[in-house]
């Protein structure tokens, strides 16, 4: 089924406005009124004029203002939404950050390795008098040379130098921290593939979602072109009424009731291209298309795309939603070991390297250094928290039993949406099938009422009633097969879609709910 472009409609809104204007003139002094017709009707119809001309140049507009259009397949926008969706974009961010925190995790099993350096200037020491810095300066011109046997003894230690130089290098190791630092790194890893699973969901959505308004989108055209082919009927139906009704074969009656039914086709033509408007610029803020483009879409309704022709599989197990809870209970799992680990002794090994130097003045030289080296192991132990470890427990477990329970409402939503999608799927199908029956039908029946009203051998009732019952068949038709279509990239989809009333979420522990002592472990291990 071909797409529909405003070019096509311009040459025959051209004419409608031409035909308006020739049935309706808008000369000044007014035309007489016609034969069976009073003064002040042929004035009522005048007055209706310039909405019906504005009516006519506006649609013309609009197809001037489709020339500049830009083909979209449908191919071409689901590469385009995976690259442009925001909720795709932050999903990527969420499982950079996912990473980063698996590398966090994983860091604390290997040495922790540190430099410094430091420069100290004493202003004023305790130490004054004793000797060192304090002592009077020797090498001054005219000082007497300093006699005290302290000063020999203070000058190379640190009390009271004015010129202090540090150099550090510092090691630490975690030996034993009860388990804790391989919960943590558990924990990372579940949330680091429940950043991974929120990932492909929203990639998924946003495939959904693209369909779902490309298809919304040709929807609205076709039903704008049944709108337009309605309206061209309607006015081939007035001018023969009209014809008829100078030749003396239609009484007036006839000719008002073909001008009222037009009529009141002209605001559903304008209300299906609004919709179609609307349709179309909210494609175009998906894909993130300037709002002045002109799209012309180019996949119709009944041609399927390899893409979706495949089923994914519908079992709960296999969906990303149901996967990712298991992930949250891994979590949870381990942030509750880790809880329990704050009950046993945390072990650590360190050292520390520091040269130091003193001098008088200037700065030092490597000579000037004096070593300072230092190995030790720490032990901690809990003895008194006043019941914080215990209220870090209950709330890791309390998270457990949530996450369990998440898990097995994920489960049973994945297995009724899964029967969902097949019962949808199945029925957008007999739709079809059944629409393609009518509309073959109402065309055969407006074919026989169209000849009948021409001969005739009918009323314009008749013609209007089955006019009527076409435009509902085709609408119909076009509304099954989008809907059809739509149903064939859910089922595809549906391994990675979120479940109904959720989005792709990441599993994140609360900071509140994190052991306190895991951080004083990591910090007993740094210098």
């Amino acid at each position: 089924m071909s797409s529909f472009c405003p070019l096509d409609t311009l040459p025959r809104l051209c004419r409608l406005n031409e035909r308006l204007f020739d049935l309706y003139p808008a000369a000044e002094p007014c035309p007489a009124p016609r034969r069976g017709r009073t003064k002040e009707q042929h004035l009522k119809r005048i007055d209706l004029l310039p909405w019906r001309q504005a009516l006519a140049l506006g649609l013309c507009w609009a197809g001037v203002a489709g020339a500049a259009s830009r083909s979209l397949g449908l191919d071409e926008a689901l590469e385009r939404v995976l690259a442009q969706s925001k909720e795709v974009q932050l999903a990527r961010a969420g499982v950079a950050q996912a990473a980063g925190d698996q590398l966090v995790a994983r860091s604390q099993f290997y040495p922790q390795v540190a430099a410094t350096a430091g420069y100290t200037r004493t202003l004023k020491s305790q130490f004054e008098g004793l000797g060192g810095s304090a002592a009077p300066d020797s090498t001054a011109q005219g000082a007497p040379p300093d006699t005290s046997s302290n000063s020999s003894f203070f000058e190379d230690l640190p009390f009271g130098q004015k010129n202090q130089y540090s150099l550090g290098l510092s090691l630490s190791q975690n030996l034993f921290a009860g388990g804790r630092l391989t919960a943590q790194k558990r924990g990372a890893d579940a949330r680091y593939r429940s950043a991974a699973l929120s990932l492909s969901m929203a990639r998924a959505q946003a495939l959904l979602e693209v369909t779902r308004r490309y298809y919304d989108a040709l929807l609205a055209e076709q039903l704008s072109l049944i709108a337009d082919s309605s309206l061209v009927q309607a006015e081939a139906v007035l001018a023969q009424t009209e014809a008829s009704w100078k030749e003396g074969q239609k009484s007036e009656y006839e000719l008002l009731r073909a001008q009222v039914v037009r009529d009141n086709q002209l605001p559903l033509v304008l209300q299906r291209h609004s919709e179609k408007d609307q349709a179309h610029l909210r494609l175009k803020e998906l894909l993130n298309l300037s709002f002045d483009d002109s799209l012309r879409l180019t996949t119709g309704p009944d041609v399927p795309l390899p893409r979706f022709a495949a089923a994914a599989d519908t079992s709960a197990g296999q969906r990303a939603p149901v996967r990712q809870a298991h992930e949250g209970v891994a979590s949870s799992e381990a942030q509750l070991r880790a809880a329990r680990g704050e009950r046993l002794p945390a072990l650590s090994l360190s050292s520390r390297y520091t040269p130091v130097a003193y001098p008088r003045r200037g700065l030092p030289g490597w000579g000037d250094f004096r070593s300072d080296w230092t190995v030790g192991v720490s032990l901690s132990l809990p003895l008194l928290t006043g019941r914080r470890l215990a209220g870090s427990e209950g709330a890791a477990r309390s998270q457990v039993e949530a996450a369990r329970t998440r898990l097995a409402q994920a489960s049973q939503t994945a297995d009724l949406e899964a029967r969902t999608v097949q019962r949808d799927l199945a029925q957008a199908e007999a739709s079809l099938q059944a629409t393609a029956t009518t509309v073959a039908q109402a065309r055969r029946a407006y074919g026989i009422a169209e000849l009948r009203y021409r001969e005739g051998l009918s009323t314009q009732l008749e013609l209007s009633d089955a006019r009527l019952l076409l435009d509902q068949a085709l609408a119909n038709q076009a509304r099954a097969a989008c809907t059809l279509q739509v149903a064939r990239a859910k089922r595809s989809l549906l391994s990675e879609l979120p479940l109904p009333g959720s989005g792709a979420q990441l599993i994140s522990v609360p900071a509140s709910a994190m052991p306190a002592q895991m951080t004083t472990s990591t910090s007993a291990g740094s210098f």
